[in-house]
């Protein structure tokens, strides 16, 4: 019968093995990393001070004439051989596989929050939206997945019933763009903030159920015009967003003349009745 022998792991981390010996740290990713190391079993970790650690010496740097010289690189500390003459422990333990280890998930996921994309990676308005609409549908089957797992569901998830139109996927885009180049207005409106910001009161902007700028302006009373062009959806002239709507009308209307340009602009999919955007060349540019 051949019994197993036990490994014996020198670390210079204080941290670290308080880490391995106690897994109460609040850090997930810590966590994590400690219930995996838990699972190895025959395996004792002891302490050895920074000084008389071999792998020291290539973090700390040493030239190659000192290295072909150091005895603690290729044969270790002068100690290792005699146990009695180890460095002094504190609260070393033999790490054993916990019965019923925790896990702890690391992936938190809010499509709601921000934009998955990095807007001015992108160089057409299609991509940039079948794109987000990728990201939020793997996010969304993440999330049923770690859901299964904790109701212990066997039903497997079928990608194929998770559906994200392209109004959402745009409501979501135009949503981060807002945040990031109307943080005030974004604040006010949301009743964090008490002073009112000009274009609050110049554009008379408002939120939507879907938490998107709108102005307000002489349209909203005429009874035929879609919701999108009675109050136009806002945006920044110089963010990449409006480019790629730019862009899209563009290339819509068969790169023709400016007057044809204008027009194409006012045809970019609405985030609630797929209608039409309004396209202004103000500063701030409500669409």
């Amino acid at each position: 019968m051949v019994s197993r022998l036990l490994t014996l792991i020198w670390s210079d981390s204080k941290a670290a093995l308080h880490w391995i010996q106690n897994n109460k740290s609040k850090n997930v990713y810590v966590r994590n990393r400690v219930n995996k190391i838990s699972q190895v079993t025959e395996v004792r970790y002891l302490y050895v001070p920074g000084e008389e650690n071999p792998a020291d010496l290539v973090s700390r740097g040493i030239s190659m004439r000192q290295f072909k010289k150091s005895q603690i690189w290729f044969h270790g500390p002068s100690w290792l051989p005699n146990p009695e003459m180890w460095p002094e422990q504190t609260e070393v333990s033999t790490c054993h596989p916990p019965e019923t280890p925790e896990e702890v998930l690391t992936t938190v996921v809010s499509e709601e929050a921000t934009c998955p994309m990095e807007i001015r990676r992108f160089a057409s308005l299609p991509k940039l939206i079948n794109v987000t609409k990728l990201v939020i549908k793997f996010s969304r089957l993440l999330k049923r997945t770690i859901g299964s797992r904790k109701t212990k569901n066997s039903e497997p998830v079928n990608s194929e019933n998770v559906e994200v139109p392209n109004s959402e996927a745009f409501r979501i885009i135009i949503g981060f763009t807002q945040s990031q180049y109307f943080p005030e207005e974004m604040s006010y409106l949301n009743k964090n903030s008490h002073k009112i910001p000009t274009r609050v009161k110049c554009l008379g902007l408002f939120l939507d159920e879907s938490g998107l700028l709108r102005c307000t302006g002489r349209l909203q009373n005429v009874d035929h015009l879609p919701y999108s062009s009675k109050f136009p959806l806002l945006l920044p002239p110089n963010s990449p967003l409006t480019g790629l709507i730019v862009i899209q009308a563009h290339e819509k209307v068969l790169h023709a003349d400016v007057q044809d340009n204008l027009q194409g602009e006012r045809r970019i999919l609405d985030t609630k009745t797929e209608t039409v955007f309004q396209e202004d060349e103000n500063k701030v540019s409500p669409i």
